[in-house]
């Protein structure tokens, strides 16, 4: 069950700061979201006080922290691509899912990485199967070293002593 939703206006809880916290969390709580509470930052100012004094209408709670956190923002069910998955696949999911990025994780479902759509711009196609890269257009084919291949996996880079790895 997820926990309340404060509803509050500006730093410094004026008159209208307020009245908008009480109709804003009122309008989500008819359309559904019983745990919109009014709320309010900072102390209130005494023409506050005085009209919900007059109106008989309790004082917004107050809250002192009103910084976001992490788990504010968060999302669930995040869609994740494992290490040794294609680099195609994970583009794909990226694509479908509507995403910029996602976790890469190993098969315990462990963080490793995160690959961005930002990373398949310097991503190279798969070697041929015989060990060379297919020719480009005026040049010729290079010799037969492995370095720097890219296999069609995802390979993180930024390991601790400079390691790279699949």
């Amino acid at each position: 069950m997820p926990g309340p939703i404060y509803v509050i206006g500006h730093k410094n809880s004026d008159l209208d700061s307020v009245a908008s916290a009480y109709a804003y969390a009122r309008l989500l709580q008819l359309q559904g979201e019983e745990q919109a509470i009014p709320a309010r930052h900072g102390e209130l100012k005494p023409e506050v006080r005085f009209v919900l004094e007059r109106y008989q209408v309790e004082p917004p709670e107050a809250l002192e922290d009103v910084f976001l956190q992490v788990r504010d923002v968060m999302r669930r069910g995040v869609i994740s691509a494992r290490v040794n998955q294609p680099l195609l696949e994970a583009g794909q999911l990226l694509q479908e899912h509507n995403r910029r990025s996602m976790p890469v994780v190993d098969s315990e479902n462990k963080v490793q990485g995160i690959i961005a759509v930002e990373d398949f711009a310097g991503a190279r196609p798969p070697r041929a199967r015989t060990g060379r890269r297919p020719a480009q257009a005026g040049k010729p084919r290079t010799g037969g070293s492995n370095a720097g291949r890219n296999d069609g996996r995802l390979y993180r880079t930024g390991l601790p002593g400079g390691a790279r790895g699949p």
